[in-house]
């Protein structure tokens, strides 16, 4: 069946259920994930599954037939129990090795309409606080499988009036009424996701299952909603008393001219692979803690009878001694071994677990012995592993950023007429960049040297160096101040053929 021809169907019921059933892929397994990202959950904490401990308070009393007369008393006590966020710990490096750079955005200008577009494009990206939109993003896509970004429309406070204040003359008399939000949709964060793909592939609907809590006059209940946005309209159905209908209220038509929904998705987490290493290293600290308690103390070994009452002299705190009779002896048992064995699995547990997951171990004991700041070439080498684990992330999240700008360029396209044409022409492409360590002198000498060799130009070598994303603006303020500084040099030039001195020799180029 089309998408067309579900919507169609009068029983909201059946609806949901052949919407629903076009997911393609399984279900995001929701709580074995929460239970992998929060380590409180984790199996070492769990009472049933790592028990406590018996321990002898009052042994057994027998009978002269060996009969017990009372049985030994236990009491239970807790074990160690030491559980670690790796999970999140490796999430977030990889987070931030993708997308803890902005991004990149790409185009080629065919006019003054084209720029205008992109800086739109730009403010929306601040109004959003995209920077930390692409983290939460990303965090979400490694640790629960599934995300969607939801655009919407928002009264305007004074957005647009920000834009009309850098670009002149975009809107003439009249303003969009609203500006464009974003949220995301998340099984972590309640959703349960259902995209829509057609029979050729193409994302063509996204529907989400979620339950809130409604205030009624006679107290609180939870209610179901089914949300199903297309390229045209958002339907929200409600069921109530088991019985769904259309909330008219939440259903709309957009007026987006594509779908105002992104959807990512991996078939495991970034940590699927490394939860047996990270239950056993857990298990292995937590069983070696508890062998540190048991032998912290050490047990004292008498031999023979003691000499006196208690075998004790005259003693003060600076002298304590014991007296034992004839051949008798005394000594303490000690932890003689060392715990090789223990050292060597916990090590080899860490390796395996970053290993695995293409995460550098980014700990001062381990950066402080690179001496100097490395330089951004030798940073490459050194973290090449987790650069190359970002190219394949970016399989997946390229695409997803792309979608996103291509769903912006249209939506300002449909808000704003005079950008309409712009919208349709330009063609803005989005680059993931891997964190890396940049030496601005080794990029300045890049850019000018390419800029020089007349491989670059001086708006490619602004972006290049990446410290400004208003770029047109940056190359306005760069011919103004050195149109300013030419005036100034005419005029000393002048000045000094008037007086008849030499005018001041320029310092040479560097």
């Amino acid at each position: 069946m089309t998408l067309e021809e579900i919507l169609a169907v009068e029983d909201i019921s059946k609806k949901i259920q052949l919407l629903k059933a076009y997911r393609k892929t399984p279900l995001p397994k929701v709580k074995e994930l929460r239970d992998e990202w929060d380590p409180d959950q984790h199996d070492v904490m769990n009472p049933s599954i790592r028990k406590k401990r018996k321990v002898l308070v009052k042994e057994a009393e027998y009978g002269e037939d060996d009969n017990i007369i009372k049985p030994a008393i236990y009491q239970e006590e807790d074990v160690n129990r030491v559980a670690l966020p790796i999970e999140q710990e490796i999430v977030n490096i990889h987070t931030a090795f993708t997308v803890g750079k902005d991004p990149l955005l790409s185009y080629k200008s065919n006019g003054k309409k084209e720029d205008d577009l992109y800086a739109v494009i730009q403010t929306i990206n601040r109004d959003n606080k995209i920077r930390y939109q692409n983290k939460r993003v990303t965090r979400t896509w490694f640790s629960e499988q599934d995300v969607v970004e939801y655009w919407y429309e928002k009264t305007d406070t004074g957005f647009w009036a920000k834009v009309a204040a850098k670009i002149k003359q975009l809107f003439g008399s009249v303003k969009p009424a609203n500006k464009l939000r974003c949220t995301i949709w998340s099984p972590f964060r309640g959703d349960t996701l259902y995209p829509f793909f057609d029979e050729t592939g193409d994302y063509v609907a996204q529907s989400r299952s979620y339950t809130i809590t409604e205030h009624t006059l006679f107290g609180r209940r939870r209610v179901e909603f089914f949300q199903t946005v297309t390229a045209t309209n958002v339907f929200v159905w409600k069921k109530v008393s088991g019985v769904w209908s259309l909330d008219e209220r939440k259903s709309f038509e957009h007026h987006f001219p594509k779908l105002p929904c992104i959807y990512g998705y991996r078939d495991r987490t970034l940590c699927h692979n490394i939860k047996p290493q990270r239950a056993r290293l857990e298990k292995v600290l937590s069983d070696y803690a508890d062998c540190i308690d048991y032998h912290f103390f050490p047990y004292l070994i008498l031999k023979g009878e003691l000499a006196g009452e208690a075998g004790l002299g005259n003693q003060d705190e600076r002298r304590r001694m014991i007296k034992i009779e004839e051949e008798g002896d005394a000594f303490y048992l000690t932890w003689d071994q060392t715990p090789e064995a223990i050292k060597l699995e916990i090590t080899t547990l860490l390796e395996n677990i970053y290993g695995l997951t293409s995460t550098p171990r980014i700990t001062f004991e381990n950066m402080k012995n690179l001496g100097q700041a490395v330089s951004g070439v030798a940073f490459k080498y050194m973290f090449m592993q987790i650069l190359l684990a970002v190219d394949n992330h970016a399989e997946v999240l390229g695409e997803f950023l792309q979608r996103r700008y291509n769903f912006l360029v249209a939506a300002i396209g449909s808000l704003c007429p005079g950008l309409k044409e712009a919208a349709d022409t330009i063609d803005i492409t989005v680059e993931i960049q891997p964190y890396s360590i940049d030496n601005l002198k080794e990029k300045l000498e890049i850019a000018t040297g390419a800029k020089d060799a007349k491989f670059m130009s001086r708006k490619s070598g602004i972006m290049f160096l990446g410290m400004t994303d208003q770029v047109e603006e940056e190359i306005a303020q760069i011919d103004e101040e050195d149109k300013e500084q030419a005036q100034k040099d005419a005029q000393n030039g002048q000045g000094a053929a008037k007086t008849g001195e030499k005018p001041a020799a320029s310092a040479p180029a560097k």
